[in-house]
């Protein structure tokens, strides 16, 4: 460019152009509920408060022994719509007992290091022209699961915070 030229113009890309956004909630008994946001969505303490309520309705007539608990524990993030005094009074009403996550520790979050993880790598190398194939692929991935694939990310949550305690809450692999 030459000294007096105004440099041109550059569009600036959306903050996140090709991400579906999926809410899920999974035991070791399988996938209670699920639902894909919409493209630019994002998840709010209200939202969540209704999913979780949504939720709910699903395992009463599903799974009534997990209900009828003194005390249903839930584990979730520690992100701020989980902890928004919104959702933490709604999972009160709910009777449910939250588990919370220490801050920064994917490692034992089920969901990030079993879950996401292994539907990221079913989804390796393929391309979705829309969202929707995205959602059916993800689906496609659960009905491909054996019974044991969920219960697995449940059970190994013991050894993954045992590890975390052993190490003083260190990174382990």
């Amino acid at each position: 460019m030459d000294r007096d030229q105004c440099p041109g113009r550059c569009p600036k890309p959306p903050l996140y152009p090709r991400k579906v956004l999926l809410l899920i909630w999974w035991s070791m008994v399988g996938v209670i509920h699920h639902v894909f946001l919409r493209r630019g969505e994002t998840i709010t303490a209200d939202r969540y408060s209704a999913e979780s309520l949504e939720t709910h309705h699903t395992l009463v007539p599903k799974h009534p022994a997990m209900i009828n608990r003194h005390s249903f524990l839930m584990m979730h993030d520690n992100t701020r719509p989980y902890v928004a005094q919104r959702t933490v009074q709604a999972l009160h009403e709910l009777q449910y007992e939250t588990l919370s996550q220490p801050p920064h520790s994917s490692d034992l979050s089920p969901t990030d290091y079993h879950l996401l993880q292994h539907i990221n790598h079913f989804l390796a190398g393929m391309t979705f022209p829309d969202d929707r194939v995205v959602q059916h692929a993800i689906e496609d991935f659960f009905t491909s699961q054996t019974p044991d694939f969920l219960r697995h990310g449940i059970q190994s949550l013991v050894y993954r915070w045992q590890q975390c305690v052993t190490t003083d809450c260190d990174y382990f692999d």
